[in-house]
């Protein structure tokens, strides 16, 4: 059994979004050009959740580190 450390969960959380974000504004692009506003509105309600999703990764990562800097503060 792997157990990932909780940077490594942070980072693929992070790569997620990204893909999700790209998905979302590459159907934006398509939205704009072909002049359909019915794929625009879950587009922009994706991109949306895709921020709050690399945020989450950001968030898990920042207090990974903030644990490593209070057990090594414990430690010396």
């Amino acid at each position: 059994m792997e157990i990932n450390s909780a940077t490594t969960s942070g980072i693929q959380v992070f790569l997620n979004a990204k893909e999700r974000i790209e998905a979302s504004a590459s159907k934006i692009a398509r939205s704009s050009i072909e002049g359909s506003p019915d794929d625009l509105i879950p587009a922009l309600v994706d991109l949306k959740v895709a921020e709050q999703q690399a945020s989450a990764g950001a968030k898990i990562i920042e207090v990974e580190n903030k644990q490593v800097g209070t057990l090594l503060d414990l430690l010396a």
